[in-house]
């Protein structure tokens, strides 16, 4: 995984765009989290062949996480953008295992549990208001276990980058 992810840290990853965003409720029978938790708005893009995914997130400025983090000088907590990522790419294993770039009404989520942050590093800050577009790659994945690292981009400036594993729950 060293190699694939030196290569993904330093290169955006390519995304084949949907003609319709897949909106929260969509996500919603894609991955268990809700709101608060949910860190995806909706899905822009989803490659198959490239096990690559695209969505995005707004940040609000009404998020009670600013109250404490920092007061007078907010910033969105890097482990939440890690775990955007993380979400991102968990619905990529979902989408991958179905074979699919659509969810229908009777899709049931993966159920799992990050097992190992392998890395993540932050750039530059993000905070209240910002739009964060949510890039992830689904680097391995088997019926027990699954990798995923991805980039977070606001208005086009790399602001993190993050790769994680999962354990699958029966």
């Amino acid at each position: 995984m060293d190699a694939r992810w030196r290569k993904l840290e330093r290169e955006p990853l390519s995304v084949t765009r949907l003609d319709t965003p897949i909106e929260r409720e969509g996500i919603h029978r894609v991955l268990p989290h809700r709101t608060t938790m949910l860190l995806v708005d909706r899905i822009l893009g989803v490659d198959l062949a490239e096990a690559t995914i695209c969505g995005e997130y707004e940040v609000r400025t009404d998020d009670p996480i600013f109250a404490g983090h920092f007061p007078g000088e907010p910033i969105f907590p890097g482990v939440l953008q890690a775990e955007a990522v993380g979400q991102l790419g968990l619905c990529m294993a979902w989408f991958a295992e179905h074979s699919r770039t659509s969810v229908t009404d009777d899709a049931v989520p993966l159920r799992a549990k990050v097992t190992r942050i392998h890395h993540a590093r932050f750039f530059e800050p993000v905070v209240p208001g910002d739009n964060l577009e949510i890039h992830a790659a689904l680097l391995e994945r088997d019926a027990l276990a699954g990798t995923a690292a991805g980039h977070i981009y606001v208005n086009g400036s790399l602001r993190s980058v993050a790769a994680f594993e999962v354990y699958f729950d029966a």
